[in-house]
């Protein structure tokens, strides 16, 4: 066996695991029993002399038969010829492992755990991850049913967990929040009442951008520690719920020093503010004692209903453990009306729930307000606002914070809920918008577009043939106040049928209805059945009976977003249609990248664009809407700032009692946002830049803000 004194100084003993022992790198045959379990508890205290009474107690646990010390002789001659003579030295009346501390990688883990606290930044995670590297699994794992190795492995499984979760914090101090954010959550798994465990996950989770999961995990905790053993959360935990709530600037991330490398998770991504409005929804049985399995049933069901209703009116749905729903409307991409589209989704799904005989009941929150976002993920006020929301609702209830019940005031019915400002949702008008728009008052500047309209109309009742014409404008050059107008003046000669494309797109059957239903009443056959070619025929023949009688005129608005089908019965009639019909599509540009062909102008087809008002126009407008109180100074700012288009003109008449001029109206800050998030990457960066530059943007800065592949 050669010389025991330099094979000793060459033994590892491996405890965190299996019992292992291994010479050189290579194992050694140790004996199994209770000579395994000697060298095990030799091992914990290498080094130190142990009496034979206390590893007789160890080993038997106050069982041990009469022959005990010849049986513990016997261990100590296997381990001898196992391991080396010297390895085992008698030590008074008892043994002693005669090994460096670090021969046992229990010892050379609590070394580098101590190391760390000394160490910071990469330095640190680097040594804690050394020392969990030395883990083979459970600790003595097949000693575990041993009397002197229960403590020893709960002792040494905590040490464990306690060191992960200082590698946890320190690689949250590193920024990589999004790397460790599903490794707590595997631990809470195993350790839901570690309550330093949900305070990580809380700040990871917070850090990612994932507020509303951040919030959500707060009530986790607190409902776990609640509901299985009576106690509420401690104080560390509560104060960072409030600290999440309140946007607390001491929850990010430390500096790092300019020594640390960044974070290489995830690709980079700018971040940027939007504003969004946010949906916190949570659904709960009326009957919590109820069968588990059957509540369980119907929660889900319930919260599939929700994410379907979000995403129906194009926000993006976020579920989360206990019966939530986070709603984002604005986030991916912006729309003029994302308050209103969460409103709708909100009352639809209450709705649902509200029957006497539901088994489920449901508090909403929804709250509009600035995020953070990199795109993927949110953070901001309107997060925590939303969530207080729900906490304050009563079930059935639909709380609406202050930001919301401004922008949709007109447009749903609300009443006065709480000294906080909330206001409960009781029903939303089924023609709502976010711009309401006096299309009553007279229309300004717009007399050679009104004669091109009726032009086009008198041309197909003189032919007898249909003719279509598309409106393209930017939003609020008065597309709909020019069809009002249209409208209103050959109301006695035409039957007019219109439709808007927002309320119902996506649903084909609904605009025919709406849009042919004026126009032939009880004729309308049933669509609901037919194959397209079948729909388009009929509508075709029920057409061309109606423009027997009179001339007709079928006007969709909004035609951006129509169905493709609408947009396709349009051509489809516009060159097999017989008889007076003028077909008028009112658009915005983008309408032009699905069918180019409708900015032509050809036989039966013309397209007529909307140009900015001119100076006088926009001031008749500014002079009609403000009356006489406001100043020549003000005035004159609103036309600069409207820039020809009427709609901005008068929202920001309007906004003078809440915004100041040198802001864009609350009110257009979802139109504008929606057309921004319609531009590519290069487009987007070209309007970062003009938006630290100004109004002008000189070739020098264009070199020195825009990134080459965005430069025009």
């Amino acid at each position: 066996m050669g010389d025991q004194g330099d094979a000793a100084t060459e033994l590892d003993i491996r405890l965190l695991g299996p019992v292992e022992v291994l010479r050189d790198g290579e194992p050694v045959d140790v004996p199994g029993g209770r000579a395994l379990s000697l060298l095990a508890v030799l091992a914990l205290r290498v080094g130190e002399a142990i009496p034979a009474d206390r590893l007789i107690d160890e080993l038997w646990g106050g069982e041990a038969p009469a022959t005990a010390r010849t049986l513990l002789q016997g261990f100590v001659s296997k381990l001898r010829k196992a391991l080396g003579t010297d390895v085992i030295e008698t030590a008074g009346g008892g043994y002693r492992l005669a090994l460096q501390n670090d021969a046992v990688d229990v010892n050379r883990f609590r070394r580098l755990v101590d190391d760390a606290r000394d160490l910071d930044g990469s330095d640190r995670e680097s040594t804690l991850t050394d020392a969990l590297d030395l883990w083979r699994g459970t600790p003595l794992a097949d000693l575990t049913y041993e009397p002197f190795a229960q403590r020893t492995i709960t002792a040494l499984e905590d040490q464990r967990l306690t060191t992960r979760e200082d590698r946890i914090q320190t690689r949250l101090d590193l920024g990589r929040h999004r790397q460790v954010a599903d490794e707590i959550e595997a631990l809470l798994g195993d350790h839901p009442f570690r309550e330093r465990l949900w305070e990580l996950l809380v700040l990871a989770l917070y850090r990612s951008g994932r507020q509303a999961e951040a919030l959500e995990a707060c009530r986790r905790a607190r409902d776990v520690l609640v509901s299985e053993l009576g106690v509420e959360p401690g104080p560390e935990l509560q104060s960072l719920e409030e600290r999440v709530l309140n946007q607390d600037p001491t929850l990010d991330a430390p500096a790092r020093s300019s020594h640390e490398p960044a974070p290489t998770e995830a690709t980079w991504m700018p971040r940027e503010r939007r504003t969004v409005t946010v949906l916190f929804a949570e659904v709960s049985p009326t009957e919590p004692t109820a069968d588990p399995e059957v509540v369980a049933a119907e929660v889900t069901t319930a919260l599939e209903h929700l994410e379907a209703a979000i995403t129906s009116y194009g926000g993006t749905a976020e579920r989360s453990p206990g019966g939530r729903v986070v709603g984002w409307f604005g986030l991916s991409a912006a729309h003029e009306d994302d308050p209103l589209r969460a409103l709708r989704a909100a009352t639809e799904v209450r709705d649902l729930a509200a029957s006497p005989d539901s088994p489920l009941r449901m508090r909403v929150g929804v709250e509009t307000g600035e995020i953070l976002t990199d795109g993927a993920t949110a953070t901001g006020p309107a997060v925590s606002d939303a969530a207080r929301l729900v906490e304050r609702a009563e079930p059935g209830e639909v709380l609406i914070g202050p930001a919301v019940t401004r922008l949709v005031h007109g447009a749903a019915v609300v009443a006065r809920s709480d000294e906080a400002g909330a206001t409960k949702l009781l029903r939303v008008h089924e023609d709502a918008s976010l711009l309401p728009r006096n299309l009553l008052a007279p229309m300004v500047g717009r007399q050679a577009e009104l004669t091109r309209l009726r032009t086009t109309f008198s041309g197909a009742v003189r032919r007898g043939t249909p003719a279509r014409l598309t409106v393209v404008g930017e939003a609020g050059l008065g597309k709909s106040r020019l069809a009002r107008a249209f409208h209103a003046s050959v109301a006695g000669a035409a039957t007019i049928g219109s439709v808007r494309g927002s309320a119902v797109a996506g649903d084909s059957l609904t605009t025919l209805h709406g849009l042919l239903g004026p126009v032939v009443g009880d004729q309308l056959p049933d669509l609901a059945s037919a194959s397209p070619q079948e729909l388009f025929a009929t509508v075709r023949e029920t057409l061309e009976r109606a423009a027997d009688r009179d001339p007709v005129v079928l006007t969709i608005d909004d035609g951006h977003w129509a169905d493709a089908t609408v947009l396709d019965l349009f051509e489809y009639l516009t060159v097999s249609l017989e008889g007076p019909v003028m077909l008028l599509c009112l658009a915005r540009p983008e309408l032009l990248d699905r069918r180019p062909d409708w900015g032509a102008n050809r036989d039966r087809v013309a397209a007529l664009p909307l140009e900015p008002l001119d100076t006088e126009s926009i001031a008749r407008i500014v002079s009609d809407r403000a009356g006489l109180d406001l100043s020549e100074e003000r005035a004159e700012r609103i036309i600069e700032l409207a820039e020809g288009n009427p709609l901005f003109a008068e929202q920001f008449v309007a906004a003078l009692e809440h915004d100041d001029l040198d802001r864009v109206p609350t009110s257009l800050g979802g139109l504008l946002a929606s057309r921004i998030d319609q531009l590519g990457p290069a487009e987007k960066d070209l309007l970062r830049c003009a938006a630290v530059a100004g109004s002008e943007l000189s070739q020098q800065a264009l070199d020195v803000l825009v990134p080459d592949g965005a430069r025009p």
